[in-house]
């Protein structure tokens, strides 16, 4: 197993002053299968007090429970006592640790075979619970009963899945059985933790992975009770934009992005644009001028998503709960219009179903271009009105009208004007892509204030 030098520096260190070391846990199982590792832990005989005597870099992390992070050549490394933890109270977190001077220990608290493999700086690997075989097999197995894995930390869960889609890879029979029954304990998790294995999940290999926990109802806390069609997103996520991925898998269980992100916590972005393509999901544009608005709404780099994914899920025709065609009133829709981002009102309707940027998803190689054979011939026809739409420089967005807020501002005192008739004058010029010229616009704004003036007074 190679280990950068800065990681055989620390092991070295380590072991130059008495103590043993291995590198552990995820950037063991990560180098076995061919992946680099994008961190590296190691595990120590030595004290957490004796780490920073080692070490001048280093930062306590969490003594508590034996966690101090060095910086050596400018990398951080997490270095952790050996330890065996004691009973847990909340499903999450142990009452306290034992440290020990025995690995054998510290793999044994571990929660999957996968994760519980470390590695001496020779490369010679201790695997005491068949973690090699599980790779080789493709299988998430929990080290020893795993009803008590789950019992002692419900996140352990969310992991069990987030790993099976990232590495494509199966939950072994007992281990998904205790899985399901202990789900209810993940309502007792931090959302910002749940988040995080769920938008992971979403963008792994396979999202499907995560339907039992669904269906059985595990995630009924988020709002998530079924879903039916994820397999569709299988091996097509990872060369989505987060948001866009998020969007679909919110889609696939009819479910608002809305109602999760406020469940969950997650950042304002994530929210504005995932409803923008859900909502681009439940009303596909149908024209040039339709898919004009919808790309005002998504904002450049999310178009090409929203094509992909607008002819990926059209494949599959359910009628769910909000994705009823012909009801504009959908709660779910609805409710993500509040949070498209603002500037162009008239706009919002509109938000289409798209898909890959271009540039990721046409170039990122024969797994993709295998899938474009699978897609319906709307994903060529699609592509192609936007293609042109980008190429022939008609405004779509407020930045390309040949006007803006201060020529708005000189006619208009009122404020709250400016941006209703730049939304008013986009959505013309969308219709009528030649009249995009400043002179006739600002007389085609000065009609519509005087209007809006007319009404206001007579209201």
């Amino acid at each position: 197993m190679y280990f950068p030098p800065y990681v055989q520096e620390i092991i070295e260190k380590l072991i130059s002053f008495g103590h043993s070391a291995y590198a552990v846990g995820g950037c063991v199982r990560d180098a076995l299968l061919g992946i680099v590792p994008h961190d590296y832990d190691i595990a120590t005989s030595a004290l957490p007090q004796e780490i920073r005597n080692i070490f001048e870099n280093a930062v306590d992390m969490g003594s508590r429970y034996g966690t101090i992070t060095v910086i050596v050549s400018g990398e951080s490394v997490e270095i952790t006592t050996y330890r065996r933890d004691g009973e847990y109270a909340d499903s999450r977190h142990p009452q306290y640790v034992v440290f020990s001077d025995s690995i054998t220990d510290d793999l044994a608290r571990r929660d999957f075979t996968i994760n519980a493999m470390a590695a001496s700086v020779n490369s010679q690997i201790i695997d005491l619970y068949g973690g090699q075989a599980d790779l080789k097999l493709g299988v998430i197995r929990c080290v020893g009963d795993p009803k008590k894995r789950f019992g002692e930390d419900a996140l352990r869960i969310m992991r069990a899945f987030r790993f099976a889609s990232q590495l494509n890879f199966d939950i072994e029979a007992g281990t998904l059985e205790a899985a399901l029954d202990l789900s209810m304990n993940l309502s007792k998790i931090s959302a910002e933790r749940i988040f995080y294995e769920l938008i992971n999940t979403i963008m792994g290999q396979r999202v499907s992975s995560i339907s039992p926990l669904i269906n059985s109802g595990g995630l009924k806390f988020l709002g998530i009770s079924h879903t039916e069609g994820l397999h569709l997103l299988n091996g097509c996520t990872n060369g989505l934009q987060r948001e866009s991925a998020f969007a679909a898998f919110c889609f696939l269980c009819g479910v608002s992005p809305k109602e999760i992100c406020l469940k969950l916590k997650s950042d304002k972005y994530l929210l504005e644009k995932s409803a923008a393509i859900f909502n681009a999901l439940c009303f596909p544009p149908a024209d040039i001028a339709d898919k004009k608005r919808a790309m005002a709404v998504l904002g450049d780099e999310y178009i090409y998503d929203a094509v992909y994914l607008c002819s990926l899920l059209g494949r599959f025709d359910l009628d769910y709960k909000y994705g009823a065609r012909q009801d504009n009133g959908s709660k779910a829709a609805q409710s993500c219009n509040d949070h498209i981002p603002s500037g162009s009102e008239t706009c919002a309707a509109y938000a289409p179903k798209s898909g890959l940027k271009a540039d990721v998803f046409l170039n990122c190689g024969m797994a993709h271009i295998q899938l474009l054979d699978l897609l319906p011939n709307c994903y060529t026809s699609h592509k192609q009105q936007v293609d042109y739409i980008l190429k022939s420089g008609e405004a779509y967005k407020l930045s390309m009208l040949a006007v803006n807020g201060r020529d708005i501002a000189k006619i208009s005192k009122a404020k709250e004007q400016i941006g209703k008739t730049l939304g008013f004058l986009l959505d013309y010029v969308i219709e009528h892509p030649d009249k995009n010229k400043k002179e006739y616009l600002l007389e085609l704004a000065k009609k519509y204030i005087c209007r809006t003036n007319m009404k206001d007074n007579m209201a």
